[in-house]
């Protein structure tokens, strides 16, 4: 017994559908959730245009190597985040 052309042309197309390959979810990077930026406290610019990192009364204040790592800290969090 002979199929009609359409069952045929309907069997190909199930069988080739079968083939799909799904698409690969996202993986998210664990590091996003571990992790966060940094916050650092600068002196302010004075009217001269410097800013102050001797006069910190109460050690408020980070040091420019500190806001330094603090900042490239952060820029590669929003690279990967």
């Amino acid at each position: 017994m002979r199929l009609p052309k359409l069952s045929c042309a309907m069997l190909m197309l199930l069988a080739l559908s079968a083939c799909a390959t799904p698409a690969t979810p996202p993986i998210a990077d664990s590091a996003c959730l571990s992790f966060k930026r940094i916050s650092y406290a600068i002196p302010p610019v004075q009217p001269d245009g410097s800013r102050n990192v001797a006069k910190d009364d109460g050690n408020q204040l980070d040091t420019p190597e500190t806001v330094s790592e603090a900042q490239q800290h952060n820029a590669r969090y929003d690279a990967v985040c």
